[in-house]
């Protein structure tokens, strides 16, 4: 079972300025390095005395020739149940101009869905802008979700900028949310802090759990800060802050959600 764990230990440590050219150099033999492992833990704080939701994550990823191929684990907490998931992931590459994303999680638990499936094609093009396509699918047994997006990303400088819809048809009717993202990198893909929000329809798993009855098309709307640094030749440290106002099918008012993340990856 896990145990609860404080919101001061989940704050991530403050992103520094580092020099480029020694970020650069770090880079090049970092990305020499055919393995990589991580550990992420995860703190949902609900207002309205809700029960918090914590989260563990255990990742491995094996850098090919044909693409990345991750294999996740994760533990859950919630209502006095523990559960888990298990997920794979893998990024094709199609040539210079085309990569994929397929994604594969099950789980027999209650906390998770007990499946979720995802796949998303993506196209390099020219003057640093990029756009993809896909599909994702959650299935909580009775209730399913089925989500269609895509991604309109535009790179300027050392900034990447996001546009991410999602669009869910349901036989009770269809939702559409839309996700922001601005990333500023220093010096290599590994250094970066961002900042993300969205509005409309959340097609995060909870909501379909806890949104009780079919009641998935619940409004939502969040602010994010994340920051993610490489440093010592192959280790990165990651976080995020994140601010969800969250509507429930149980009160007339919009519920506070403080979402505290922290991990970390070495590759070797």
């Amino acid at each position: 079972m896990i145990k609860k764990l404080s919101p001061l230990f989940i704050l991530f440590p403050i992103l520094l300025w580092v020099d480029s050219s020694h970020v650069l150099a770090q880079e090049r033999e970092y990305r020499t390095l055919p393995n990589m492992a991580g550990l992420t833990m995860t703190y949902d704080r609900y207002g309205e005395d809700l029960e918090p939701w914590q989260r563990v994550k255990a990742e491995f990823r094996r850098f090919t020739d044909y693409g990345p191929l991750i294999v996740n684990g994760y533990a859950g907490h919630r209502f006095d149940i523990t559960d888990y998931q298990g997920e794979f992931e893998f990024w094709p590459n199609f040539g210079e101009s085309w990569y994929g994303h397929l994604q594969l999680g099950i789980s027999g638990g209650d906390l998770f869905p007990d499946y979720r499936a995802g796949a998303e094609y993506y196209r390099i093009l020219p003057k640093g802008w990029e756009s993809s396509l896909g599909l994702r699918y959650l299935n909580f047994g009775e209730n399913d979700a089925l989500l269609i997006t895509g991604s309109i990303s535009k790179y300027a400088g050392d900034w990447l900028l996001i546009a991410r819809p999602f669009y869910s048809p349901q036989e009770s009717g269809s939702s559409v949310s839309l996700n922001l993202t601005a990333r500023r990198y220093f010096g290599n893909p590994n250094t970066f802090a961002t900042i993300m929000g969205g509005f409309g329809f959340s097609p995060d798993e909870q909501r379909l759990v806890e949104g009780f009855d079919g009641e998935s098309f619940l409004r939502s709307r969040f602010i994010s800060l994340v920051g993610n640094r490489l440093f010592a030749d192959r280790f990165e440290i990651f976080g995020e802050l994140k601010a969800t106002d969250q509507e429930f099918p149980f009160t007339d008012n919009f519920v506070r959600i403080y979402t505290f993340e922290v991990g970390s990856r070495i590759r070797f």
